[in-house]
């Protein structure tokens, strides 16, 4: 049996202007009578997470990652996929794998075999669709579809995540089983598990690089008005922090490398320097693990860990996602 026995879920109402992420027991999901449904008609995205495992920043960024690319799809492509005809008020559930086609899951007990499998043993190997609908609506998956897309755009996490850079930091690293998080608390707790790293702040960094400057941190603010330093704005401290992929074991800047990142970045308007301030979208994006960066043994990484061995996987990776949400379908 898996040893994965919980899931965490990223729950987009059909109508409203947030989203939000939870905890659920996977007995629940498997009980007989009834597959645990969230309250609204929409879509809920859900991946296996291991048993005692808080809904931490990571599993929050795997999951915001997962939507973006699950909303890239096209209209056609999800009524091939998964149907257009009307729900009326049920779920419909699907498993999604990369490179196979969905797999409709019919009853609550076919979704705990299937995430029991012994084949599905890591976290977030499991990508779970489900399609809710309002009783009495005409609503099929594609018209879902078409709903939750546009309350996700309008989500504050994903429409402008820097709002929380200026925000007091809270205290969300408790496990939050059987709570939910609204999209703006779990950027807010992904922050602040970022921030508890310690990264380096503008005096450190200049001090690490050997600047000789009579004020240290000018060297830093040079950098990153540069675009050769990516910055983070905490608020607890009221400075700037920095990122340690950009560093070498030594503490030194890889400032052609990081200036190329921040370079491919900004393709994407969120991702300039001008509309994030704070930093925090572009820290976002590179410490959420990423099904297109898998290390050796095929678990994903995130694009701060591949930066040290493999920048320019890294910068591709920006590249190429910079172009695929220049469509229509995001």
């Amino acid at each position: 049996m898996s040893t994965y026995e919980q899931l965490a879920a990223l729950e987009i109402p059909a109508s409203g202007s947030d989203v939000s992420f939870a905890q659920i027991a996977l007995a629940d999901v498997g009980h007989a009578k009834s597959p645990v449904s969230f309250a609204h008609a929409g879509i809920r995205l859900l991946v296996n997470m291991p048993k005692g495992d808080a809904l931490t920043g990571s599993l929050i960024q795997r999951l915001t990652n997962m939507a973006v690319s699950f909303f890239r799809l096209d209209v056609l492509t999800v009524k091939t996929q998964f149907g257009d005809e009307r729900l009326g008020r049920h779920s419909v559930w699907y498993a999604l794998e990369d490179n196979h086609a969905p797999v409709r899951l019919g009853t609550a007990a076919d979704i705990a075999d299937y995430l029991h499998s012994a084949k599905r043993l890591r976290a977030g190997d499991v990508l779970l669709v489900e399609f809710l609908a309002e009783e009495l609506s005409r609503d099929s998956p594609v018209r879902l579809f078409e709903k939750a897309a546009g309350t996700l755009k309008r989500a504050p996490f994903f429409a402008n995540p820097t709002v929380i850079s200026y925000v007091h930091p809270t205290s969300l690293s408790e496990s939050h089983d059987g709570v939910q998080l609204r999209s703006r608390q779990a950027a807010i707790a992904f922050r602040d598990e970022l921030l508890a790293r310690g990264w380096p702040n503008s005096t450190e960094v200049a001090q690490l690089n050997g600047t000789q400057a009579g004020n240290s941190s000018q060297w830093a603010s040079d950098k990153r008005r540069a675009g050769e330093l990516l910055g983070v704005w905490s608020a607890s401290t009221r400075e700037y922090v920095h990122p340690d992929f950009q560093f070498d074991k030594n503490g030194s800047l890889r400032r052609q490398d990081v200036r190329a990142l921040l370079q491919a970045l900004a393709m994407r308007d969120e991702f300039t320097r001008e509309k994030d301030r704070g930093g925090w979208q572009r820290a976002f994006w590179l410490y959420g693990k990423s099904p297109m960066l898998l290390d050796e043994s095929g678990e994903m990484q995130t694009p701060a860990e591949r930066f040290a061995a493999d920048p320019e996987a890294v910068i591709e990776l920006a590249r190429k996602e910079a172009e695929g949400l220049t469509d229509d379908q995001w």
